[in-house]
């Protein structure tokens, strides 16, 4: 009896162990948003046909009063995971850049927007290449 407890133990452990499966999930939605074109905006001059020209469609759209709103959202979620039978573990991290831009209603010109940058820019590598001078 005390050998088939042992074994089963064993038996049970390893099946534990070899189930685990290990996941890493990697996501973005939305678009990039470029933010030299975010610095061309111009308070009082930039008009809802330009913003669209140069984003595209938004992510979302409201109004508020007299204004419209518009706004801006690319993010990329990083995670992990480890299922094991009865037990699992799943971390994931979500970094935004949004761009949220408010219209007079009228006009369609830009009244004032806001830039919210979460996801670090990749950086460049080196090819370790000195100049020639």
């Amino acid at each position: 009896m005390r050998k088939s407890i042992a074994y089963y133990s064993v038996v049970f452990a390893s099946t534990m162990l070899l189930g685990c499966a290990f996941g890493t999930v990697k996501q973005e939605t939305g678009r990039p948003i470029d933010e030299n074109t975010v610095n061309q905006i111009v308070i009082g001059k930039t008009t809802s046909s330009d913003i669209l020209s140069w984003f595209g469609a938004p992510t979302n759209t409201a109004q508020l009063g007299t204004d419209q709103l518009f706004t801006y959202k690319y993010c990329k979620n990083k995670g992990g995971s480890c299922v094991v039978p009865f037990l699992s573990s799943v971390e994931t991290k979500e970094c935004c850049n949004e761009l949220t831009i408010v219209f007079y209603m009228e006009s369609g010109i830009v009244k004032n927007y806001d830039y919210k940058k979460q996801i670090p820019e990749k950086k460049k590598r080196s090819t370790g290449q000195k100049g020639l001078l």
